[in-house]
């Protein structure tokens, strides 16, 4: 009778019959893990062809011609031996600009002859890492006509004021774009920030 007992038993009754794969979360585990994978790389292909291509520019010639006339300005400004100091009054927004040539009375820059005073200057603020924060900021003669070469001023608003908060690139030219000269500090903080060849 026992015999008859064992051989009706079916086999799927075993409790030693391993259950079917679809049922096992391991299984389903090691399929995920791939299946991300692939997943997240068409997320990225799809990203990188339909993002924004703006930092990488097409027209290389235009923009090696920019570089070469900016150094062109430098060159000049060296020439020139231009050099300068910046102040600004937070309290009353007041940003003050003198400049100086330190050729002005040389041999060469008897040969250049006299050397212009611009009608306007251009002061660049650059935010290191936002450009959003960046400003520009024109500047006039002032009356005080202290400088040997140039005095000039400007009266910023509150939200420019802002904007000179912290560390920034600074960058001066002439209302022409003949020259330039460039300088880094911290306005709001730092009671003079030399700019030209004083600020290297």
């Amino acid at each position: 009778m026992h015999q008859q007992e064992r051989a009706s038993k079916h086999p799927a009754d075993d409790a030693g019959i391993s259950r079917p794969w679809y049922r096992e979360k391991w299984v389903w585990l090691l399929i995920a893990i791939p299946a991300s994978s692939v997943i997240f790389g068409i997320i990225m292909l799809t990203l990188a062809i339909r993002s924004d291509t703006a930092l990488v520019s097409d027209d290389y010639y235009k923009e090696g011609l920019a570089i070469n006339q900016t150094m062109a300005r430098e060159r000049v400004a060296e020439t020139l031996g231009l050099q300068g100091s910046m102040t600004l009054d937070d309290s009353t927004g007041q940003l003050s600009i003198v400049l100086d040539s330190t050729i002005s009375s040389s041999a060469e820059g008897q040969r250049l002859g006299h050397i212009p005073t611009p009608p306007a200057l251009v002061l660049e603020v650059a935010h290191p890492t936002k450009a959003d924060q960046d400003a520009f900021i024109q500047l006039y003669p002032s009356q005080r006509g202290s400088g040997s070469y140039g005095s000039y001023e400007s009266f910023v608003s509150a939200e420019v004021l802002r904007k000179l908060s912290g560390r920034r690139y600074f960058s001066l030219t002439d209302s022409a774009n003949t020259w330039r000269i460039r300088a880094e500090g911290n306005l709001a903080q730092e009671d003079t920030v030399a700019i030209g060849q004083a600020s290297e």
